[in-house]
């Protein structure tokens, strides 16, 4: 299955979605969804592979925000988590906060949109 298209900053620049997605496993990376905006999001069952596979690859999670999408498609999106880099592991600590994050997740949501970036910027 082809990896979808769409934009995400990356670098200062906005790029394709799937040259971050490329790198991740390809289950997760077709599990993705971007917006016609150019966000990530994976369905809440997902995300927490999400987040192992983004910061797996060297991605630093910034952070997290659900959506509860309405039957008419129309959605709630809530900013859940941010993390902010110390400079000092940056990855690991990103990727424990983002799991904590989504373990106390308390709200009804049915999509987690996740911002990252390379953790060498």
């Amino acid at each position: 299955m082809p990896l979808p298209i769409g934009l995400i900053w990356h670098y200062g620049a906005r790029v394709p979605a799937a040259h971050d997605l490329a790198v991740l496993p390809s289950d997760v990376a077709e599990a993705a969804t971007i917006a016609d905006n150019g966000e990530v999001l994976w369905q809440v069952a997902d995300a927490g592979r999400a987040v192992e596979a983004l910061t797996g690859a060297g991605f630093m999670v910034l952070g997290l925000d659900v959506r509860d999408h309405d039957e008419g498609g129309r959605f709630v999106e809530t900013a859940w988590s941010v993390f902010e880099p110390t400079g000092s592991d940056d990855v690991e600590k990103s990727r424990r906060a983002a799991l904590a994050a989504l373990e106390r997740l308390d709200v009804a949501a049915d999509e987690v949109l996740i911002t990252w970036r390379h953790s060498t910027r």
